[in-house]
């Protein structure tokens, strides 16, 4: 990253890490980021985060206030502003919004709320697009360039903290199914005497019945101690 940063960040930045890295899922990462961007970012009134979610699908999580959880959906909903360009480009300035032409549909519905200058940085890491930091602010041209910087280093580090904690719910999501579905393999093993290979061809077929994903149907067999109805 090319910005020179001051002292005062320069010396919050091995710790505004540790606190990212500290999270456990996407979704506390960007709460805590959300909290330390109006703490170092002082032009900002409200924040929040645009995060990008499994086929394209974008999700408003952690904003400060109703305003910004309000903006963003309607960003998403039209397809349009500057957090969906930020998903897509390194940043997005908007100085004065007002007076900026870009987003027709969005912007006076926004405005007439009361937002007048926002700041939205990418979130991501190589090819990944994670999602978008987006900060808000009352004031026209609230973000002067210390607070760019500010923002933009902060990204930077939840990027690679949202990343990681996606990855450790998806590990974590896994070794949980795998487990359900043990259990449901000894559960059918014990009561039809069967084999472990057996008992797990019984448990796709009845997902494959069922149109419903193996977990589930693993899940109810050990809530139940039995299989489904039969098929």
């Amino acid at each position: 990253m090319s910005d020179i940063v001051d002292d005062g960040l320069d010396g919050r930045l091995a710790a505004i890490a540790q606190q990212l890295a500290a999270e456990d899922t996407p979704e506390s990462t960007s709460e805590r980021l959300t909290t330390l961007a109006l703490e170092l970012v002082r032009g900002a009134s409200d924040a929040g985060v645009s995060l990008v979610r499994g086929r394209g699908r974008v999700e408003t999580v952690a904003p400060t206030s109703d305003l910004v959880a309000w903006a963003d959906d309607l960003q998403h909903e039209l397809s349009e502003g500057p957090c969906v360009d930020a998903l897509h480009a390194d940043e997005v300035d908007v100085p004065d919004l007002a007076a900026d032409p870009r987003w027709p549909s969005w912007r006076p519905n926004v405005v007439g709320k009361g937002v007048r200058s926002m700041f939205c940085v990418q979130l991501a890491l190589a090819d990944r697009e994670l999602g978008a930091l987006n900060l808000y602010a009352t004031e026209p041209e609230a973000f002067d360039e210390a607070d760019r910087i500010a923002a933009r280093h902060l990204a930077s580090h939840a990027a690679i903290a949202i990343a990681s904690a996606r990855e450790r719910s998806t590990l974590q999501e896994a070794l949980a199914t795998r487990t359900v579905i043990g259990q449901a393999e000894g559960i059918l093993m014990e009561r039809f005497g069967i084999d472990a290979d057996q008992a797990f061809g019984v448990l796709v077929r009845y997902s494959q019945h069922r149109n419903q994903k193996l977990a589930v149907v693993a899940s109810e067999v050990v809530r139940t101690r039995t299989l489904p109805d039969d098929v």
